[in-house]
């Protein structure tokens, strides 16, 4: 009987033994489940963080490149791109032209009796008196030219562009006639080949032409 009793002690306590045990077995599937989820956890939280930050480094080089600026929105996924500016300088305007200039002769009077009011006559014995004709080629008895005129009454310039005083002569522009007296044209002629016309003897006077 001490033997069945001690048999039976043995039995029980190998078997309090082994469900004591038991429980241990069972809890290790639990916590490599638990470790695991927290591993993929983990991992699925890396790759979120590190695929954003590749998504937002990829989308600012592309805005930098086309020259604008990206917004991004995680989680929205919605990207706005500002217009790139431009780095070109602003078109200028053309400037206006300077308006024409009237070209100005720098040579004297024209000649032209028709432009310049000068009776035709009047430039032909100018024409005489340059060749040293005049009043020669008159031949009219009376005839005057090459005497000193004064310009007493200041009507003509008393100096020239080089500041010289100028000396004048007056010659008659058509011959004498016979039986009356000289008429009251004129044609006054300056060292500096300056010549004007009167035919209101001296009260007024119109340049034929400038000096040489």
């Amino acid at each position: 009987m001490a033997m069945c009793r001690h048999g039976l002690r043995l039995s029980a306590m190998s078997a309090s033994s082994t469900q004591g045990r038991q429980p241990p077995a069972q809890k290790r599937p639990a916590r490599i489940t638990v470790v695991a989820v927290v591993v993929a956890a983990l991992s699925l939280i890396s790759w979120l963080v590190t695929g954003c930050d590749d998504t937002a480094s990829t989308d600012t080089a592309a805005s930098s490149s086309t020259g604008g600026h990206a917004a991004y929105s995680p989680g929205t996924a919605t990207f706005r791109t500002s217009p790139a500016r431009s780095s070109a300088h602003p078109s200028t305007r053309p400037k206006p032209s300077a308006p024409a200039t009237r070209s100005r002769s720098q040579s004297g009077p024209s000649r032209s009796g028709s432009s310049q009011g000068i009776p035709a006559h009047a430039l032909a014995t100018l024409k005489l008196i340059d060749a040293g004709k005049w009043p020669e080629a008159a031949n009219a008895p009376g005839t005057r030219g090459g005497t000193n005129f004064r310009n007493n009454e200041g009507l003509l310039p008393r100096t020239g562009s080089d500041g010289r005083r100028l000396r004048f002569q007056e010659w008659d522009v058509n011959p004498k006639k016979p039986g009356r007296g000289r008429d009251a044209e004129r044609i006054i002629t300056a060292d500096d080949g300056s010549a004007w016309y009167t035919d209101d003897h001296y009260r007024s006077f119109k340049q034929i032409r400038g000096p040489n």
